[in-house]
């Protein structure tokens, strides 16, 4: 290999997009001296490999992901977990200590519960990283046809080499080609610099390079720019650049690759994507660390405290002879009892259940959200899309369906809309129809899925509009294409380029010569001086009715195709015919494109998806806003966000705008591409109407715009990034506008291209469709894997189910942890009771509390609920006032109900056991209602908003009613066996009683304090009828009066609504 070959830096400099001057002085055949290629042979194996060690291989490497031993130590080494730990093992010190024969099961028990959390969350994250990489495998295998050595081979995109041959796509991304003069198949990270790209519709390059031969083709750089119309290469006399990632959409030519690997603009990106997350902190794990922290604190403070107070209280009274005492060593055993109830104190207060919870949540969440079609990358990122506020959506693929179809087909002057595929269409003359099919499946190269030869939508290949005109043949025409083509050979074409903006073919059909021309309207009726109606009769077509026809299109709103045809001569030579002009139809003198008779103009449009407007009305009922950043002219995204409720046509003031408009509007000077989107300066995808370097951000000009804004067109990729960061810095929630979320906006992105990644890394949550880019997917944080929008909703309703499963929790948590402190109090510091519970019955008392009582209420599914409120402030407490409200009055009543049939139980129930077993029948009995009343609580508190109906939903939660059945066996086991948890057995009477005190009590309870809650909000009771009407409709007038009358909106307490609420602001 020649030394001479340019360094990966000048090629780099010399694919840069702005870099026009230098591509057009190179040209192609300095392009191929420079690389030292041939067009004939391209290069051979021997070559490739040695520019493979030059260049490197086409690949972008990715940092190998952590075992799963990284990833359990990386688990380990949290607080929470850490303070755990020190519980379990202080907890067997202390039975060391006493000399306890089982002194391990108690902090043993502990351990590997916190082991089995550390075990199980590993494993999540763990399996949740390798599915990841699946899907970054499929978005890198595909493979492409390259030419070396004269031969065509092939290969795997990534081991294309530069200026290699690239001939076809075909089925599942292989295709053949041959080495050396062999066919064979190889890895795509093989191909290397020098090679030849042989280039046509459908194809994906393997590398950054310039167009060398033939042409014009059109590309679709979408995936670099964000704009959906396609851009020209031509050989000479205009752009030559192509980039990897990008698509052909039409015509074929031969490019010569400069840049590969990581040295491509795609390449580029995707090595800076490579960051690390580590401490980074998500704003639920920041309020659940705080709390771990407070609670450790004051726990550890409040058993010294405690420890310090009895102790002190127990001498004062054993010198005051008011405590029973024999000798010295029963003084250290009542001092050692006290000190276990302290550190019971300690080990109840520490919420070791929680990590429980939030793993359980986040497992069972990211599993449906899987299941729906959601993949979360790292669990941590489904929290914080449950506090999104504002989503920045792309249009085609996301709000559309992103499958262009024909919705509407004009003949004569009969138009069929929703009858396409019906046999109305069949009425049309024979002649008309076939010519209308032959002419479709021929004057194309695109191919689509047929009922013969099924194709999956990422199989099928070309320009979008020829594909929906071919998907019409199979079930409107009765044809197959793939047979038509097969039949007939071309003998003449004029390809499509953007701008000559038609198409022709000269075909053979039944020995007659037949032109077949289709494209722009406005062209293609230039060009037709007849049309033939339904009857299969001509007329001449005049200028007035060409005019009509084209005012009616542009009326339409949508993609419109005119198709023509003319039978030529039998005697004209079609080889003797001159080239269709490439910039001009009908040209040049003697071009068969005149005198053509119009055939029919096919409307064709992007429809929106079905669900897509019920998905945009639940994000306003949840308070999120959604904006449409499209590339699309302002007329078609208005269109688009009419048709799916997301413009109201009242109010389109101040909704729509324009890129270049709102650039000029919020830039007072702007900026060259935010050099923190994309870490380096070459991975910038440049945008040709970027602003200047001397200009700056507005926020005050942007803050103007934004609560109105709706849908921003023509936007470039500085655009949608100049809206996220707009959005992420306004402070406007400062000023109490009343139309906008009342704190900061988190903001979430969806993209699907290298165009997308700087707004995807700026904004708080970056969602990628699971067909885009594989940077863009590397990008994002949360991948739609059918790219469709109502999956965020999904992702919207999980993200919060993950908040409302931690408060479930919390609440759950402080009110047996205030009962339990209650309790203490009452038996230790007023009675002297130096064990009120035993370490066995306490380390039940626990499991129920923390590890079983986490997998009960993290187990409920994300309710309908969850969107009806609107998202949570930054700042908004864990703990809210409801919350409070039910915690205080839980602990009191409970700890009244203690207090009564703990105390004085060998007085209110029957005991059978001799007299110096009262207070441990008392214990007994304090020990079964403590737990029954955390049982029966559990149901309570899973509700945290006040609605009263909390068996709501229950039979839908198959993990909460096994858990809780098996709590509930447990606790009858032990009440009728004893065993080493409770001195003496109970009657069944006594249970019976026990539970129903605590079951009755505590729900009884519970929803008398709802029913006052709303008495009190409303002025209005519920009864039975609207207890068990789970289905009301509620809005945010629900709990309003009608104006001018006594009456309320319909409601149900379970769809209560706080966010209007002034008892909990």
């Amino acid at each position: 290999m020649d030394n001479s070959l340019p360094s990966k830096d000048k090629l780099f400099e010399l694919m840069d997009r702005e870099n026009h001057f230098e591509r057009s002085e190179l040209g192609p055949e300095g392009a191929i001296k420079l690389l030292q290629t041939s067009l004939e042979t391209g290069i051979s194996n021997n070559e490739a490999t040695l520019r493979l060690k030059k260049y490197g291989t086409n690949y972008v490497q990715r940092s190998d992901p952590d075992t799963f031993w990284e990833v359990m130590l990386n688990n380990a080494n949290d607080k929470v977990i850490i303070m755990i730990a020190l519980a379990g093992v202080m907890a067997m010190g202390v039975d060391a200590l006493e000399g306890d024969d089982l002194w391990y099961v108690d902090g043993g028990v502990t351990l590997i519960t916190l082991a089995m959390v550390i075990v199980f969350s590993s494993a999540f994250e763990y399996f949740r990283e390798r599915k990841f990489l699946l899907l970054m495998k499929k978005v890198d295998d595909y493979k492409v046809v390259v030419r070396r050595s004269g031969e065509f081979v092939s290969i795997n995109a990534q081991g294309a080499a530069w200026g290699t041959l690239l001939m076809k796509k075909v089925d599942d991304y292989k295709v053949v080609v041959r080495r050396s003069g062999e066919f064979v198949s190889i890895n795509a990270q093989g191909v290397c610099v020098g090679d030849l790209v042989y280039l046509e519709t459908g194809d994906v390059p393997p590398g950054d390079g310039i167009l060398v031969d033939a042409g014009p083709i059109d590309i679709n750089e979408s995936s670099l720019t964000g704009e959906s119309e396609t851009r020209e290469k031509v050989t000479f006399g205009g752009d030559s650049a192509v980039y990897a990632g990008t698509n052909v959409a039409g015509g074929s030519g031969m490019m010569v690759v400069l840049c590969t690997g990581e040295n491509s603009v795609a390449g580029q990106v995707a090595q800076t994507l490579e960051e690390d997350e580590e401490g980074e902190v998500t704003g639920l794990e920041a309020r659940l660390g705080d709390m771990a922290d407070m609670i450790g604190y004051w726990a550890l403070v409040s058993a010294s405290f405690f420890f310090v107070f009895v102790v002190v209280e127990y001498f004062l009274l054993v010198a005051a002879g008011l405590q029973d005492t024999d000798n010295g060593s029963n003084i250290m055993s009542d001092v050692f009892d006290l000190f276990v109830c302290a550190l019971l104190l300690l080990i109840l207060g520490i919420p070791e259940g929680l990590p429980v919870a939030i793993s359980l949540t986040l497992v069972l969440g990211a599993k449906k959200m899987e299941e729906e079609n959601v993949l979360v990358k790292k669990p941590k990122k489904g929290e914080i899309m449950g506090t999104v506020t504002t989503i920045c959506t792309d249009k085609t693929g996301t709000l559309t369906t992103g499958v262009m179809t024909v919705q509407e087909l004009v003949v004569g002057d009969q138009v069929y809309a929703s009858d396409i595929s019906s046999p109305r269409l069949r009425s049309i003359s024979p002649t008309v129809r076939h010519h209308l099919a032959l002419g479709v499946a021929l004057n194309s190269t695109s191919r689509v899925s047929t009922f013969s030869i099924p194709l999956s939508f990422a199989q099928e290949s070309g320009n979008n509009t020829e594909r929906a005109l071919l998907r019409i043949l199979d079930d409107s025409f009765g044809m197959d294409y793939i047979a038509q083509r097969a039949k007939h050979n071309i003998l003449w074409n004029a390809p499509f380029s953007s701008t000559r903006k038609v198409s022709s073919v000269i075909v053979c059909v039944e020995n007659r010569q037949i032109l077949y021309c289709k494209g722009a309207p406005e062209v293609v009726l230039s060009l037709c001086s007849r049309y033939i109606n339904t009857e299969g009769v001509e007329s001449n077509l005049s200028q007035e009715m060409s005019e009509d026809i084209l005012q009616v299109i542009a009326g339409k709103e949508m993609r419109a195709v005119a198709m023509a045809y003319r039978e030529l001569p039998a005697t004209l030579v079609s080889a003797s015919l001159p080239r269709g002009d490439p910039f001009k139809a009908g040209d040049p003198v003697g071009s068969p494109e005149a005198d053509l008779c119009l055939l029919g103009v096919a409307l064709i449009r992007d429809p929106v998806r079905e669900d897509i407007k019920s998905s945009l009305q639940t994000c306003k009922a949840a308070g999120v806003n959604v904006i449409m950043v499209t590339g699309d002219s302002a007329s078609t995204a208005t269109s688009v966000a009419l048709q799916c409720g997301l413009l109201d046509p009242d109010f389109l003031r101040g909704a729509v705008m324009e890129g270049p408009k709102f650039r000029r509007l919020v830039m007072q000077h702007s900026q060259v591409f935010p050099p923190e989107a994309i870490a380096t300066p070459k991975s910038a995808p440049q945008v040709e109407d970027s602003p200047g370097p001397a200009q700056t951000f507005n926020q005050g000009a942007f803050d103007r715009l934004w609560p109105k804004l709706r849908v921003l067109a023509r936007s470039s990729p500085i655009d949608k990034y100049l809206l996220v960061k707009g959005l992420c810095n306004s402070k406007l929630y400062q000023s109490g506008r009343p139309d906008i979320h009342s704190d900061k906006q988190i903001v979430a992105v969806t993209g699907d291209g290298v165009n997308d990644i700087a707004a995807m890394r700026r904004a708080h949550v970056g969602v990628a469709m699971g067909g885009g880019q594989q940077a863009a997917i590397e990008a994002a944080e949360v991948v739609l894997t059918d790219d469709n929008f109502s999956s965020c909703v999904t992702g919207l309703k999980w993200g919060r189910n993950i908040r409302e499963a931690a408060q479930k929790f919390i609440q759950f948590q402080i009110t047996i942890t205030l009962v339990f402190c209650f309790f203490l109090f009452i038996q230790v510091v007023l009675f002297m009771n130096t064990a009120p519970l035993s370490l066995m019955q306490a380390l039940w008392l626990n499991l129920v509390q923390d590890t079983l009582g986490a997998v009960t209420l993290a187990s409920d599914a994300a309710g309908r609920h969850l969107l009806k409120r609107g998202p949570v402030k930054e700042d908004e407490p864990l703990v809210s006032p409801m919350m409070k409200r039910n915690i205080i009055a839980q602990t009191l009543f409970q700890t009244l109900f203690i207090f009564i049939f703990g105390i004085f139980a060998d007085s209110i129930f029957t005991f059978d056991g001799a007299s110096d077993e009262g207070d441990d029948f008392c214990n007994t009995v304090t020990f079964h209602l403590i737990v029954f009343q955390t049982l029966a609580n559990q149901f309570c508190m899973r509700k945290v908003y006040g609605e009263y109906n909390f068996l709501e939903g229950l039979g839908r939660n198959p993990w909460f009613v096994a858990v809780a059945g098996l709590e509930f066996l447990l606790q009858l086991l032990i009440a009728f066996s004893g065993g080493p948890f409770t001195e003496v057995t109970i009657q069944v009477d006594t249970l019976i009683t026990l539970l129903f005190i605590a079951f009755g009590g505590v729900w009884t309870f519970q929803t008398l304090m709802n029913a006052a809650y709303w008495y009190w909000r409303t002025g209005v009771s519920f009864t039975y009828d609207s207890f068990m009407d789970l289905k009301a409709p509620a809005d945010k007038q629900s709990l309003l009066k009608k104006e001018g009358s006594d009456e309320y909106g319909t409601f149900s307490a379970n769809d209560i609504l706080v966010d209007d609420d002034p008892c909990l602001a």
